[in-house]
């Protein structure tokens, strides 16, 4: 038998033309999300970085794409009339854009969405600071979660993450600051 593989379809390049996530399809009353009124949120896809142990170029592709700050507010905003206040956000580079961050909250601000929200996937921490980090928090974000990987130099280096451990530090101290919960992610087993 012959093996066929097809070519890469492209990437979709206007996140703001897909529709949001028809969660109500779903038995929802059956998952831990619905005592909670947790619901997860995708924003961008993509990653400009080449972390060399990733997968997110091969299942996101490596360019990277965000949907605008309006959209993302919107769907925020059309959970939130349904009743959910919790939601887990799961890009990968949440912080890579900081206006765009920072436009985000600020619009969940002047709308008045009292919700809460978490990026537990591991944001870049060489993308951080305090202003940033005090929007997030007024906009509802109680936790963060750093993509460190490694506490050894060298192999940050060898797996090519392109941060250094005094901005991991800092990062932490920052966040802490600014009353929001957070830890750190570890990768074991690294080469070498």
């Amino acid at each position: 038998k012959e093996i066929v593989e097809n070519r890469a379809r492209g990437t979709i390049q206007n996140l703001d033309e897909l529709p949001f996530p028809d969660y109500e399809s779903f038995p929802l009353e059956k998952y831990p999300c619905f005592r909670n009124k947790m619901l997860p949120l995708i924003t961008q896809r993509g990653c400009p970085y080449s972390c060399n142990f990733c997968s997110v170029p091969l299942s996101m592709g490596h360019p990277f794409r965000a949907r605008t700050p309006e959209n993302v507010v919107q769907e925020l905003q059309h959970w939130y009339d349904k009743g959910w206040r919790h939601f887990g956000v799961n890009d990968d580079v949440f912080n890579i854009r900081r206006d765009r961050v920072m436009e985000i909250c600020k619009l969940i601000v002047e709308r008045g969405i009292k919700i809460t929200w978490e990026l537990y996937n591991g944001i870049r921490v060489n993308v951080c600071d305090r202003e940033l980090l005090e929007a997030m928090k007024a906009a509802g974000c109680v936790f963060i979660s750093y993509g460190c990987e490694s506490g050894n130099p060298e192999i940050l280096k060898l797996i090519q993450k392109g941060l250094t451990l005094e901005q991991v530090r800092r990062a932490v101290e920052l966040t802490v600051a600014a009353g929001i919960k957070c830890s750190v992610n570890f990768i074991v087993g690294h080469p070498t």
